[in-house]
């Protein structure tokens, strides 16, 4: 954490609404994108995300700066998606073109989009996705934060109030899974 950013959460735990603008302004995207991860939907995720700064606004006294701040943000962000997936766990799923549409809406609206994918690459993304669905919250968690949001192994740790070495267990066996399903998957093909 940065002298601009303890300054900035100092003036935002002492009422300073600018300030805490400012680190909403810095975090908005990551926290989407790390919500929609878990959500898959454009709208829940953004929903959510709004939840999530007001939940840290409304306890920034919390904060004690033991970890950093960006990892007590994702702490709140991955637990409001978690419970908003248990919720809603009775929601239909989506068809496979719904969930195409909604999924290019929000690649179309990411800073940086991506070159167009070859449909290869999107079969891919839905069995992966499919799959993930079939491991524990843990292991999801581990494998969204690892993989997609690039976090330490110390840092999902951290985030996920465990040891590194389950997290390292939620990673293997996730893997382990993914890789049967897939394998499971293209020999049915």
């Amino acid at each position: 954490m940065g002298f601009h950013e303890k300054r900035l959460i100092l003036r935002a735990k002492a009422g300073d609404y600018a300030a805490f603008g400012e680190l909403v302004t810095a975090y908005q995207d990551k926290i989407l994108y790390l919500i929609y991860d878990f959500v898959r939907n454009y709208e829940d995720a953004k929903d959510l995300a709004q939840d999530v700064f007001i939940k840290a606004f409304e306890r920034l006294d919390q904060f004690e700066g033991r970890s950093r701040f960006s990892t007590w943000l994702h702490r709140i962000a991955v637990n409001q998606a978690l419970d908003f997936k248990r919720r809603h766990k009775k929601m239909k799923v989506q068809d496979l073109e719904s969930s195409l549409l909604n999924r290019d809406e929000f690649h179309d609206r990411q800073p940086f989009p991506s070159a167009e994918r070859s449909l290869e690459q999107q079969e891919l993304r839905i069995q992966l996705e499919h799959c993930l669905g079939e491991v524990s919250e843990n292991q999801k968690t581990a494998v969204i934060l690892k993989y997609f949001h690039q976090q330490s192994t110390e840092e999902i740790a951290e985030l996920m109030q465990c040891s590194e070495a389950t997290v390292r267990t939620h990673l293997f066996r996730a893997i382990q899974h993914l890789r049967k399903s897939l394998i499971l998957n293209e020999l049915d093909r």
